[in-house]
């Protein structure tokens, strides 16, 4: 630790401290979790060993990054990323006390970042085990006053969400972790086969989103007890109110969203898969002529009766590299039916390349259907290139479902998606 000198206590646990500290050959800040190896037992070392494996096969823009690890005789240290805002626990606390719910385009840019951060931790056979606000870190830029701008939750890319503290995480080793008897994470957040005992796999993750959503729609929680005995019988029956009626705007993401997490391992089950495709939130949109500041809660260009607006594309473009809207292959396809492994099929639909305005021609004279499901696909990747931007992605999905017999979209245009393309 010689080349790191402290500038002050981020917070203490059970086994160690949380310092930040500042890199003197770099002049990078960074968080620092120091465990001291005298007060840890065999087992919590290893905690700590297994912590270290799960983050360095996790980089991702909405997972905290991890630099490294330095051991002593007399400490085990894991060198992080800082964020320098605080964590989602505090974001919440401040947006309750301020008495005001969460417009739907905020909740749901904050529950997207969770989402597509525990599908990236899936997608490489991790289970986290104890998802709650208070391990999703917030870096700066995105604040209560921010989120509640529809325009600034669109340009989050300066601000996110970065999920932290895999102190109790799992590699799966296949689909489920055969050992019953570990009861790990959060009771609050824990899904009904943790507190029963039963073997568990991703889908315990999936609940605890849940959980998540339900206390970000209403700032309570599904579950609670006087006592441990009590919560842990409330969580194993899965009876929780409906809070569709505590939000202040009309489509509920909680329909579509919140309802399946909290459900029956089988049906979870589902919900994990759905995890990993191309559009992650879809909630049940009402046709209106209202933009930004009207009752949708959706972005400006964003309503549903100007779904192919070119701020579709501007957005995309501007917030994933800073630049101007430029020409981009876009490709349309139809949904045809779900797939064994859980994957959607799609057919080709229509292909077109977006002009230097970001405008589209696709749906133009095409037939549709009520509840047909569509995604857009935008080849981003030989933009990237000729801008000389490195990108973990090749292309940004998104998708939209068919109402009242034209293209209504009722889809945030994942803010997620953007925000993972800065600076990557």
């Amino acid at each position: 630790m010689d080349d790191f000198e402290e500038v002050r206590p981020l917070g203490r646990g059970a086994f160690g401290e949380v310092l930040l500290m500042k890199q003197t050959s770099t002049g990078l800040f960074c968080a620092v979790k120091k465990l001291g190896r005298a007060t840890l037992t065999a087992g919590e070392e290893a905690e700590h060993l297994a912590e270290v494996k799960a983050l360095q096969a996790l980089q991702h823009p909405c997972i905290l990054r991890y630099y490294g690890s330095i051991q002593s005789q007399d400490s085990l240290s894991l060198v992080m990323e800082f964020a320098d805002s605080g964590d989602l626990q505090q974001l919440v606390k401040q947006q309750a006390d301020s008495d005001r719910l969460y417009e739907v385009a905020a909740l749901l840019s904050i529950f997207a970042q969770l989402v597509v951060a525990v599908a990236h931790v899936h997608a490489h056979r991790v289970l986290h085990r104890d998802l709650k606000p208070s391990n999703v870190m917030v870096t700066r830029g995105l604040s209560c006053s921010g989120l509640l701008s529809v325009p600034k939750v669109l340009a989050i890319s300066s601000g996110r969400l970065k999920l932290g503290d895999f102190g109790v995480a799992k590699v799966l080793a296949g689909t489920t972790v055969m050992d019953n008897m570990t009861c790990v994470g959060s009771p609050t957040y824990m899904a009904p086969e943790i507190v029963s005992g039963e073997p568990y796999g991703a889908p315990c993750d999936v609940w605890s989103l849940g959980v998540i959503l339900y206390e970000l729609a209403s700032f309570k929680r599904p579950f609670e007890g006087r006592s441990l005995g009590e919560l842990v019988m409330r969580i194993s029956s899965g009876q929780f109110q409906d809070i569709g009626t505590h939000l202040l705007e009309k489509p509920s993401p909680w329909d579509a969203t919140g309802q399946r997490p909290l459900a029956r391992i089988d049906q979870r089950a589902r919900a994990s898969l759905d995890l990993q495709c191309p559009f992650l939130l879809c909630f049940k949109g009402r046709a209106s002529k209202k933009t930004s500041g009207g009752p949708t809660g959706l972005p400006p260009g964003l309503a549903p009766d100007r779904a192919m607006d070119p701020a579709i594309t501007t957005h995309v473009l501007n917030t994933a590299s800073g630049s101007a809207a430029a020409k981009v292959a876009v490709r349309l396809s139809r949904k045809t039916g779900v797939a064994p492994s859980g994957d959607f099929l799609w057919e080709p639909v229509q292909e077109g390349v977006t002009d230097e305005k970001g405008r589209l021609g696709l749906l133009e004279g095409l037939k549709v259907q009520r509840g047909e499901v569509y995604e857009l696909i935008f080849d981003v990747a030989g933009y990237f290139a000729d801008q000389g931007v490195e990108c973990f992605y090749p292309s940004v999905k998104v998708a939209f479902v068919i109402q009242e017999g034209h293209h209504h979209v009722p889809l945030l245009i994942a803010p997620f998606a953007y925000s993972t393309y800065r600076g990557c």
